[in-house]
């Protein structure tokens, strides 16, 4: 319910696609899982995630010096390329065309290994359930990306 409002998702017109979507949906609710929010932006997400950090810097678990890194990379590169999409809709294309972008624009290979390392950690935030310890858009075995928006294989498993 959203603002007291029935709210429906719908897969298409596939009523077995639709039957699989609600045994997982009920199966996720039932293990505590939330559902990933359908309009959840990357800044919001970046911001929550940002605050979690500071809150490990100052228990000492963390040190300033690493946080301010962690902004740089979100206030310079991250947020103004990633910022206003959906969180769900960040694929491997188009971290991918963000590396491209950063070194067209001169940037180093350790500045775009700092900005790789943040938004993996913001992603993993975001979705700790989805990632898993492979390297996110990589199926084992042949070493390729795979297409924008294809599921890896049911069969690739590490």
């Amino acid at each position: 319910m959203a603002g007291g409002r029935p709210r429906f998702r719908t897969v298409g017109y596939d009523l077995e696609a639709a039957r699989v979507e609600r045994a997982a949906f009920i199966d996720a609710t039932r293990l505590g899982i939330v559902p990933a929010v359908p309009q959840l932006r990357f800044a919001r997400v970046a911001g929550w995630w940002i605050e979690r950090y500071e809150r490990r810097v100052e228990a000492g678990e963390r040190r300033e010096r690493t946080i301010e890194h962690h902004r740089y990379h979100l206030n310079k590169h991250l947020l103004p390329a990633l910022g206003q999409r959906l969180v769900r809709s960040v694929r491997v294309g188009d971290v991918a065309e963000l590396i491209t972008e950063l070194r067209a624009r001169g940037r180093s290979e350790k500045t775009i290994a700092g900005v790789l390392a943040t938004l993996q950690s913001v992603l993993r935030f975001a979705n700790p359930q989805r990632l898993d310890r492979r390297e996110p858009g990589r199926e084992a075995g042949d070493g390729r990306a795979p297409a924008s928006g294809s599921p890896p294989s049911a069969g690739a498993r590490s």
